[in-house]
């Protein structure tokens, strides 16, 4: 780790303590404890289970954690043996994704409902089942082609097609959503990844697509 990295890191441990002594609890809501009684836990099961907005993603997100989430593993992968680079690289990795989880969280927070069937695309796409995800979400956004959140579905079709191998095909996806929002950072990944399999030249390409992505 450089000295830069390290001052960084020394800079942001603290923050978050120091986000919560600036809170002020006079201007915090109260709510009032439920007294316990006998059968709150099987109610709020209950609850849940009547809720299939509530207990798909929660399906959803064990399903991915188990099978889906190894990024740890393809992504030091990717930093040595596609672009033969080392940790400085594999860390950028780390905070490109960090970044894109962000803006993802961000931009989901903003919708009122979620479709199942993108849940369920995404949900596939990263459990081994790319093809089948990419034809649920492709379904979703000719249903709704002014989505709010089309970026993270052309996205999610990107990431399928480099799943199949398809990289030529998952670079002209990832150009695509540039194109649709060339602020999303995720997308960028996924087109670094795809060029790497191809063998193009990654910063060329990349550099040639935020050119005509000021142009435009």
């Amino acid at each position: 780790m450089s000295r830069a990295h390290k001052i960084a890191n020394l800079i942001g441990v603290p923050l978050p303590l120091i986000g919560l002594l600036l809170m002020r609890p006079s201007e915090l809501y109260e709510v009032e404890r439920t007294p316990r009684g006998k059968g709150q836990l099987r109610e709020g099961l209950r609850y849940v289970a009547g809720r299939p907005d509530l207990i798909w993603p929660i399906v959803l997100v064990g399903f991915i954690g188990t099978f889906g989430f190894n990024f740890p593993i393809w992504l030091s992968a990717f930093a040595h043996s596609v672009y033969h680079a080392g940790a400085s690289t594999y860390g950028m990795f780390n905070t490109a994704m960090a970044a894109g989880s962000l803006v993802g969280a961000l931009l989901a927070a903003r919708r009122a409902t979620t479709r199942m069937r993108l849940l369920l695309g995404a949900a596939l796409i990263f459990s081994g089942q790319p093809r089948v995800g990419i034809a649920a979400i492709q379904t979703a956004i000719k249903l709704d082609p002014h989505d709010p959140m089309l970026p993270s579905r052309l996205n999610h079709v990107t990431a399928g097609f480099y799943f199949c191998r398809e990289y030529q095909t998952a670079v002209e996806m990832a150009k695509q959503a540039i194109r649709s929002n060339p602020d999303y950072p995720l997308t960028y990944r996924w087109l670094a990844a795809a060029l790497g399999q191809i063998g193009e030249n990654v910063r060329r390409v990349s550099q040639d697509v935020i050119r005509n992505r000021a142009r435009d």
